[in-house]
């Protein structure tokens, strides 16, 4: 965690420095987020029942630490790891486990505060960073709720874009490769790495990080006794779990008639293959400036295109677009609706299985989600065609 302190610790300038009214604000907002997910800390999830409870007593039965060694669950050794020393605590699985993921809650929470300090030289839009991602409903649910840990690769995701717009391309690496060590999900994000390798602005060196990183993650459990190849191959496994093209996620295979057919699902991870590779050569062909505005838009517009057309996904897997969403929100007010759009899809795909109801089909969810593609999609071809126009009037000026 040395290099995140490094971005961290950059200094902030005058403007930027909080008031005390600022202080009360920030206060406020973590005292209600916190009241909101200690009142879901009692609740069992099914994923807590039947998976991680298991997972957890399993490790606390050999002893903390020297359980890594052993294979348990299908999750990556690096949040095993975790559970192992949470084993330690004098406090039950349930708790122990949720208070890691709402850590990683607030986490995420002051980094993105960070951004717009360090970045935008935003004190208001830190402030309402801090505040929306913490207030989230898909963020507190997943993690007080549900006990999921996807806030802890989020987390990650937003450093490294943190260190992207810094022009920090081997942290970039090293935090994406921290991400991808917890969830596979990570690789949603995978793509803006490839537009700053063809921009120049990463060597494609750099990208060897990613797997090194990941390599070094599993040391530890590979020393401890479990089996190393196991681990290197653990999302290969995970990949073939499911047959259902849509796991209650508000993607686009939501509404396909034929909910198992392995045809289609290889058909929609070649248009999802293909619509990437198109948004990577758009991007290389318009030559686009590489700001961090270009680099948030694009990152949402990744985050909700990659597992909106991807078959086998599940309603978690737009987390980092809900938080991705807000920040762009912050950014850019005017696009409110973005917002409301994903997250509102996000927290109604919630429901079903966390309590049980589901208040609208998951085709509208669909809808809600895709709409907020196609007008991401639209805005970043309105503002490449607003940059080439002023491109062109300032080569008019100058002859």
């Amino acid at each position: 965690m040395i290099h995140l302190d490094e971005l961290l610790s950059e200094p902030i300038g005058k403007r930027q420095m909080f008031r005390l009214i600022d202080i009360i604000l920030l206060i406020m907002a973590t005292f209600f987020a916190l009241v909101i997910r200690l009142a879901f800390f009692p609740m069992q999830s099914g994923d807590y029942v039947y998976f991680l409870k298991d997972w957890y007593e399993s490790l606390q039965s050999a002893g903390g630490i020297p359980g890594i060694g052993l294979s348990i669950g299908n999750y990556t050794p690096q949040y095993l790891y975790i559970l192992a020393l949470l084993t330690y605590l004098p406090i039950n699985s349930l708790f122990a486990i949720k208070i890691v993921s709402c850590v990683f809650d607030i986490l995420a929470a002051i980094l993105a505060a960070k951004l717009f300090l360090s970045v935008y030289n935003n004190r208001t839009g830190a402030i309402l960073a801090y505040t929306a991602v913490l207030l989230c409903p898909t963020v507190w649910l997943n993690s007080a709720a549900w006990a999921q840990c996807d806030s802890i690769f989020t987390f990650f995701l937003l450093a490294s874009f943190f260190a992207a717009v810094k022009n920090r391309p081997i942290l970039t690496c090293v935090f994406f490769g921290l991400s991808f060590s917890f969830k596979l999900q990570a690789i949603f994000f995978a793509p803006l790495l490839l537009v700053l390798v063809l921009r120049g602005k990463m060597k494609f060196r750099h990208l060897f990080l990613i797997p090194a990183v990941y390599v070094a993650g599993i040391l530890p459990a590979a020393l401890a006794g479990r089996n190393f190849f196991e681990m290197l191959l653990v999302y290969l496994n995970q990949a073939g779990t499911y047959r259902n093209l849509s796991k209650n996620a508000a993607s686009f295979c939501a509404v396909l008639a034929d909910s198992q057919s392995s045809g289609m699902s290889t058909a929609m991870i070649l248009l999802c293959g293909t619509a990437v590779l198109f948004l990577l050569w758009w991007i290389w062909e318009k030559k686009l400036p590489i700001t961090p505005d270009f680099l948030l838009q694009v990152s949402l517009l990744l985050l909700i295109l990659v597992p909106f057309l991807l078959p086998h996904m599940h309603e978690r897997y737009f987390f980092p677009a809900d938080v991705f969403a807000l920040l762009y929100a912050i950014r850019r007010p005017k696009r409110f609706y973005v917002p409301i759009l994903v997250v509102g899809a996000s927290f109604l795909t919630y429901l079903p299985f966390l309590f049980g109801e589901e208040p609208v089909p998951l085709v509208v969810c669909a809808a809600m989600m895709g709409s907020a593609l196609v007008l991401m999609a639209k805005q970043l071809y309105t503002d490449a065609k607003a940059a080439e126009n002023r491109l062109v009037s300032v080569r008019y000026d100058k002859i």
